[in-house]
């Protein structure tokens, strides 16, 4: 990838394994994608495929998710 410039979600689904929600039905719309390489996750919007994604570490995608899925989320 070239560091200079801002990864979107076309890069990473054309370069990288992606995982989408299931919920996101046979269009893709409106769903969260992910993608991943060793050091990096990299999120990005189906709706907005030319945007910039969001670039965390496997840590730090691991507590966003535990965190998502605790009893306390939302309240």
């Amino acid at each position: 990838m070239n560091q200079n410039k801002p990864l979107t979600l076309n890069d990473i689904t054309s370069t990288m394994h992606t995982w989408k929600s299931s919920y996101s039905g046979q269009d893709g719309g409106n769903c969260l994608v992910v993608g991943a390489e060793a050091a990096s996750l990299h999120v990005g919007d189906s709706k907005a495929p030319t945007r910039r994604v969001i670039t965390v570490t496997p840590s730090t995608w691991t507590n966003f998710v535990t965190s998502v899925n605790s009893d306390d989320f939302g309240r």
